[in-house]
């Protein structure tokens, strides 16, 4: 392998309370009735894009909304949230990163969400690891939302790499399958409120110590990959 590729944010930093936080927030704010639990929140991840899950939301409902007004209010609450709560990376993958930059493997944060959630996230890597990402991604270049892999393939293109010798560590089942798609190996990394998603198109799902299963992955001594 070559590469070691971050998806999500939620692949980095738990954030999924935060945002349903946000969430919750932003429907009050817009005169909603509506209250996303933990386990409607949990249905509703499984749609990629905040717009797409408030859009996806009103249907069942049978009601009519302006999701993009929703999700920007969202954003802002969940910028704001950002602020006031301190965010430090998931367990293992400060050292994922250092494996990779032990083997010189080049790096990216494949995000597709709001560009200064993507800044705080770099900023927090940079900070606790010294790491820089070699490409970063965020909603501003307009790619499709994931499981589209259009997204994986320009930063594989951007970088120079053949799919098949980036690693991507994804925490939902959108991402998994936008990196498949792209021809990448992927590590199902979920997070407290995707672990539940349909993971059976990831080739490793990390129920345990994120390093050691890269590390086991960059080795060929991971028994738990899937042919």
């Amino acid at each position: 392998m070559k590469a070691l590729f971050l998806g999500s944010i939620g692949a980095v930093v738990e954030t999924s309370e935060l945002q349903r936080e946000a969430f919750n927030t932003a429907f009050t704010n817009h005169g909603l009735d509506w209250q996303w639990d933990r386990d409607a929140y949990r249905d509703a991840l499984v749609a990629s894009g905040g717009v797409q899950r408030i859009s996806d939301y009103a249907q069942t409902l049978g009601q009519q909304v302006n999701a993009a007004a929703i999700h920007q209010t969202k954003t802002e609450m969940f910028q704001t949230l950002m602020d006031e709560r301190p965010l430090a990376p998931r367990d293992g993958v400060l050292a994922a990163l250092k494996i990779a930059n032990a083997r010189e493997m080049a790096t990216a944060f494949v995000s597709s969400t709001d560009a200064r959630s993507v800044v705080r996230i770099e900023a927090l890597i940079a900070k606790d690891a010294s790491h820089t990402f070699d490409h970063v991604t965020s909603a501003t270049e307009g790619h499709p939302q994931k499981p589209a892999p259009d997204i994986y393939v320009s930063v594989l293109k951007a970088l120079d790499l053949d799919a098949g010798d980036t690693l991507v560590i994804e925490d939902n089942a959108a991402g998994v399958n936008a990196a498949k798609a792209a021809g990448c190996f992927v590590i199902a990394f979920p997070g407290e409120n995707t672990v539940g998603h349909d993971y059976s198109s990831a080739d490793i799902f990390c129920t345990g110590d994120l390093a050691d299963t890269v590390r086991a992955v960059l080795d060929g001594t991971n028994a738990e990959m899937r042919s």
